[in-house]
C-alpha cells in the first residue's frame, strides 16, 4: 500500500482514480470513491510516531547542552525539535514544513553521530562520565577525563 511509502498516498489515488474512471458500474464507482475518500481521511490524521519523534529529540537536545556536544548541534536540534513539533501541529495546514524539518532531522542526526567520533580521535581520549557519591548519599554525576 502507498500509505507507508507517501505521506499522501498519492500513488494510490492515482490508481483508484484510473480505477474510478474504468468503472461501469455504480455500486463499482461509489465503492472506489469511498475508498479514495478513506485513503485520504487517513492520511490527514496525525500519526503518533511523528509528534513523539520531535518532543524526544527536542528533549535528547536540551539534556545535550550541560554534556561534551558543540552548543551549535545542541541548538540545531532544539530548533529541528521545534520545528518538527510546529510541522507536525500544522500538518494538515501546511504541510510544507516537512520539507524544512525532513532536511535538517538527518543533518543533526549525522551531527550527533559525527561529534563523539570527532571526540575521540582529536583529544586520544573518549571524555568518561563518573558516578560518585554525594555526602548526601545520592549518586551524582562529575564529568571526568580519564
Amino acid at each position: 500500500m502507498a500509505i507507508p511509502t507517501t505521506s499522501t498516498g498519492a500513488p494510490a489515488l492515482v490508481y483508484l482514480r484510473d480505477q474510478f474512471m474504468a468503472a461501469a458500474d455504480p455500486a463499482r464507482s461509489a465503492a472506489l470513491a469511498t475508498a479514495a475518500e478513506t485513503l485520504i481521511a487517513q492520511n490527514r490524521t496525525t500519526a503518533v510516531a511523528g509528534p513523539l519523534e520531535a518532543v524526544a529529540l527536542l528533549i535528547v537536545s536540551i539534556v545535550m547542552l550541560k554534556g561534551v556536544f558543540p552548543k551549535a548541534v545542541t541548538y540545531l536540534g532544539v530548533a529541528t525539535g521545534v520545528l518538527g513539533i510546529s510541522a507536525e501541529a500544522l500538518r494538515m495546514v501546511f504541510e510544507g514544513f516537512y520539507v524544512f524539518y525532513g532536511v535538517l532531522l538527518p543533518i543533526w542526526m549525522g551531527a550527533v553521530g559525527w561529534n563523539p567520533y570527532q571526540l575521540g580521535r582529536s583529544s586520544g581520549q573518549v571524555p568518561v562520565v563518573q558516578s560518585t557519591l554525594s555526602p548526601l548519599g545520592s549518586d551524582t554525576t562529575e564529568k571526568k577525563v580519564q
